[in-house]
C-alpha cells in the first residue's frame, strides 16, 4: 500500500477513531522484517494543518 491509498482510506473514517496500523521494518527475523501493530487516534486535517 502507498500513501496516496493510506490517505484515501482513512478519509473515509471520523476523526477521533482509534484505529490499528501494522507497520513493517527491517529487523532480526528469519524474514528479514518484523512487524508491529500500533494503535493511533485519527485527528481532524484541519488540526494538522495549523500545526505546519
Amino acid at each position: 500500500m502507498n500513501m496516496e491509498q493510506l490517505k484515501e482510506i482513512l478519509s473515509y473514517i471520523k476523526y477521533g477513531t482509534d484505529v490499528e496500523i501494522t507497520v513493517s521494518s527491517k529487523g532480526h527475523s528469519a524474514s528479514g522484517y518484523e512487524e508491529k501493530t500500533i494503535t493511533v487516534t485519527l485527528g481532524k486535517r484541519s488540526d494538522y494543518e495549523r500545526t505546519r
